[in-house]
């Protein structure tokens, strides 16, 4: 009885210190059962999408007339990642206009992130 007891113990203390491991900003998002799930069947897309919340976003100058024919978008506040702006991170990187500035926002892709990751 007492080795049932200290293997329940163990196995819910284990599973809270997991899913202490979870950036609570992409709880925003998913749920921590498909977070749980995709850092165990997934760790690798799990890391992209951890590291994408604090890598993805960067601002560029705009480049001519182009840029008109892109989707505008607000301003992001200060420390705004991906899913506080309704994004997600895809194949290809994305730009945007942002209202009322010259620069473009830019959601870096799949590629480019796991190229940055790789290289740390």
């Amino acid at each position: 009885m007492k080795l049932i007891t200290t293997l329940c113990f163990s196995f819910f203390l284990g599973a809270a210190s997991f899913s202490q491991e979870i950036d609570q900003r992409l709880l925003s998002k998913y749920t921590s059962t498909e977070l749980n799930e995709m850092m165990e069947s997934s760790p690798k897309e799990y890391a992209l999408l951890d590291y994408a919340l604090d890598n993805a976003i960067y601002f560029s100058k705009g480049i001519g007339e182009k840029t008109n024919q892109l989707q505008t978008i607000s301003m992001p506040t200060e420390g705004a990642n991906f899913i506080d702006l309704g994004l997600e991170i895809q194949g290809q990187n994305q730009y945007f206009q942002i209202s009322g500035d010259d620069r473009l926002l830019v959601i870096k892709s799949k590629v480019v992130l796991n190229y940055e990751m790789q290289k740390k």
